[in-house]
This record gives structure tokens, C-alpha cells and sequence, in this order.
């Protein structure tokens, strides 16, 4: 019906003009984001943010035994404990699985997501296929 377009273009209207507002940069900025996010795509993303998580441990521990507030740390937190143990068991194959999911399957979105993908994409007139991704890092309406 015609209130039913009119409520869905001001929709659109009001969601393209906040994320106009919310992104504010120039194309340096959105240069730096998709060199960002290609940076997290590559095959070291996972052992840096691995690697940095171990460092910044170790510095909270340090700094809670130079304070004093080491008591009771140790038992809360003991490295056979079961729940730590099942939920390293779980996360790194299950990362590994989705890292190699996004290289054989390169396109293939994941389902978060996805119903706002498709509406602005219509909204941006690609109705048959989802736009893709790099047209979307680099489009300013999107």
C-alpha cells in the first residue's frame, strides 16, 4: 500500500542519514577501516589476539601480586579446571573451523546480519544477489 512505501523510504531515509552521521569520516577513514578489517581477516589475526590476551594475564597477575591482592586468585582460577579446559577445547577448533569456512567459501556471508544486509542492499538496487563486501567498504551509502 502507499502509507506501507512511504513508512519504508522514510525508514531508509532516517537509517542512511544516521549512518552517515555515525561514520563522519573522509575516505582516509574509511581507508584505515577496510585495511583494518583485512588485518583481521589474515591468518595471524588469531594468534596475536591469542598472544595478546597471555601478555595482558600476566600483567594483571604481576600487578595484583605487587599489590598484594594475590590471595584466593589461585584457587579460582587453577588451570585444571574443568570449565577452563572445555571451553579452550571448544574455542580454538571451532575458530580454526571458522576461519576455514570464510577461505573455502569466500563470499558466503554468515547469518548475523543478514536481514540488514538484504535491506540495504534492495534500498541500494541490488535485489537479485547481496552487493559485495568490498562494494560495501567502499560505498559511502551503504
Amino acid at each position: 500500500s502507499e502509507s506501507m512505501s512511504l513508512a519504508v523510504r522514510h525508514l531508509q531515509e532516517v537509517l542512511q542519514q544516521a549512518r552517515t552521521e555515525a561514520q563522519g569520516g573522509d575516505e582516509r577513514d574509511r581507508e584505515d577501516s577496510v585495511r583494518f578489517k583485512q588485518l583481521l581477516a589474515s591468518r595471524f589475526a588469531l594468534p596475536v589476539w591469542l598472544g595478546a590476551q597471555l601478555l595482558l594475564g600476566a600483567l594483571l597477575l604481576d600487578t595484583a601480586q605487587s599489590v598484594g591482592l594475590d590471595s584466593g586468585w589461585r584457587e579460582a582460577f587453577r588451570i585444571d579446571s574443568p570449565v577452563l579446559l572445555l571451553g579452550l577445547g571448544f574455542a580454538v577448533p571451532h575458530a580454526a573451523a571458522m576461519r576455514a569456512v570464510r577461505v573455502a567459501q569466500r563470499g558466503v556471508e554468515p547469518l548475523q546480519g543478514c536481514l540488514e544486509r538484504s535491506l540495504a542492499d534492495a534500498s541500494l538496487g541490488s535485489h537479485a544477489l547481496p552487493a559485495p563486501a568490498e562494494w560495501r567498504y567502499t560505498s559511502a551509502r551503504w
